[in-house]
């Protein structure tokens, strides 16, 4: 399995998280996989074999070759049918506003087609990245989103924006009253602004980015001292922790850390380090 992420160009930072890529063989076991949430909205090209997705309650849906994932506040469940062979587009919380024709509010926890939520890419795309050399697809994509900016009728606030990149560059949580301070908006404001834009209100996002830490400190360890962990990453004690992971993962804890995940370990946010400015 090989995946690698690509920057985007500077004037795409403030809006794109990372390009990426994952390409894979066939699996003789393709099992379903849990992708955890971040928050963030992705548009997907796969250009290998269909992706299956699992409901939790035996349902399977078969997903769309082009599609827009998120926001995302719960676990996905998905299995490959074939090679994998995937693009994708990871906007920062709000970023994918300008690039979308629907609410980030009413694709909550969804994966629509992405000719259902958003303008057309033009056919030669898919083309272009099926046939470009390994690396090279991040100019592609800034090429085509480049062009969407351009003709985007609306805007993310920038405010929105800092405050995003606050929330996931710091070392530990922040409250909504640090957002508020930030932003200069008042404390209804940024909730509307906020669910306008990137889908969610500001709380929902200092948890997610919270969570999101204590996903990427469980990686390397075997025998997790949770009591700890939980300090470090802001909870308040062991069980909160358990409880908000709970909803989020769709699992437990321990039940987690015993799973394998090797696809969607690729897709854990990193935190942020550059300013989110052009």
């Amino acid at each position: 399995m090989i995946y690698r992420e690509l920057t985007p160009s500077p004037r795409l930072r403030p809006y794109v998280r990372c390009y990426w890529t994952l390409s894979a063989a066939a699996s003789a076991d393709p099992a379903p996989q849990r992708i955890l949430p971040d928050g963030c909205v992705e548009i997907i090209l796969n250009l290998g074999a269909p992706f299956l997705r699992h409901d939790g309650f035996g349902g399977i849906e078969r997903q769309p070759q082009a599609l827009v994932v998120g926001p995302t506040t719960r676990h996905l469940s998905i299995a490959p049918t074939g090679a994998t062979h995937l693009v994708g587009i990871r906007f920062l919380p709000g970023g994918a506003y300008p690039f979308l024709s629907s609410a980030p509010s009413e694709l909550r926890d969804t994966a629509p087609s992405l000719a259902d939520v958003a303008p057309r890419f033009p056919e030669s795309l898919r083309e272009r990245l099926a046939l470009a050399v390994p690396g090279s697809e991040g100019w592609i994509l800034d090429d085509a989103l480049g062009t969407r900016l351009t003709r985007a009728r609306r805007l993310t606030d920038r405010r929105v924006l800092a405050a995003v990149h606050a929330t996931y560059a710091a070392e530990r949580s922040l409250r909504v009253d640090a957002l508020v301070a930030l932003t200069g908006l008042g404390a209804r404001q940024i909730e509307r602004v906020f669910r306008d834009t990137v889908g969610f209100g500001p709380k929902t996002l200092c948890r997610l980015a919270r969570f999101q830490r204590i996903v990427r400190a469980l990686e390397p360890l075997v025998r997790p001292n949770w009591a700890r962990l939980a300090a470090q990453t802001g909870y308040a004690d062991q069980p909160h922790l358990a409880r908000e992971f709970r909803q989020y993962a769709g699992t437990t804890l321990t039940n987690y850390v015993r799973e394998l995940h090797p696809m969607s370990d690729r897709f854990h946010a990193a935190p942020l380090v550059e300013p989110a400015s052009e």
